[in-house]
């Protein structure tokens, strides 16, 4: 019940390399990540070929000194196959992400390259945004259908942020390091495909006012339940140094 489909971890001894071959690891603090290699054994890896486009390798952040993937005005890609695309409306993300203060998309380029996940904050507030991956629609102009709304902590600080589908509930829920949902809404009947095979799709675009350190993104195929989220908080909370509450 708790075999990711897709887990990055930044700090995974075999995580980032140079290039898709993966024969030069990267490393070193400040170096540029040109691959970040899936650890769940599905071989779906994130690649970045331009040069200035690939985010940095950072070290001794957080709480527990730890590595991190930094994303500026970068981003790191996965062109989805056949065996990579999941129903959208019955997955669970597990992000370990320190977060900017500004206008961030954190996936894009899926099926018409409109953003499908922002956060959109001034430093005092933070409001999350999802449009159904593989979905049509856009921010321009448009209302996404999923949005909730969370304090300053959010983005000072290492959190462990969940968002997860249920389409036998008909809900999506948004969790802010375990305890009671921080937003919930009613999913979309047609929620699309995530990884869907041929899109590529793009993480994460921040701009320089807003950069991301990306620590763990976890995803399961399904919408997992409460006590398997809960197993996952208390690994990951235990990693990161940072108090969790069980789901609720």
């Amino acid at each position: 019940g708790l075999s990711p489909h897709l887990w990055l971890d930044s700090n995974y001894a075999s995580a980032f390399f140079t290039d898709s071959g993966k024969g030069t690891p990267v490393t070193a603090d400040g170096d540029r990540i040109g691959c970040w290699a899936d650890r769940s054994g599905n071989s779906f890896d994130w690649l970045q070929a331009t040069a200035n486009s690939k985010p940095n390798l950072v070290k001794q952040l957080g709480n527990n000194n730890l590595t991190a993937a930094l994303f500026g005005s970068d981003n790191i890609a996965f062109t989805g196959t056949a065996g990579s695309e999941i129903d959208s409306n019955d997955m669970t993300f597990v992000w370990a992400v320190r977060l900017g203060f500004h206008d961030s998309a954190m996936f894009w380029g899926e099926t018409n390259s409109n953003t499908r996940m922002r956060l959109i904050g001034d430093g005092a507030d933070f409001n999350l945004q999802l449009i159904p991956f593989g979905a049509g629609g856009s921010y321009s102009g448009g209302t996404p259908t999923f949005s909730t709304s969370t304090n300053a902590a959010f983005g000072r600080a290492v959190n462990l942020i969940t968002i997860r589908t249920n389409s036998a509930a008909n809900t999506t829920k948004v969790y802010l390091n375990g305890g009671a949902a921080i937003g919930s809404s009613t999913a979309p009947t047609a929620a699309g495909k995530f990884l869907e095979d041929s899109h590529v799709i793009n993480m994460i675009n921040g701009g320089t006012n807003a950069p991301y350190w990306v620590f763990d993104l976890i995803v399961f195929d399904s919408s997992i339940s409460d006590a398997n989220l809960n197993t996952v908080y208390s690994y990951l909370g235990n990693k990161h140094g940072i108090t969790t509450s069980a789901i609720s």
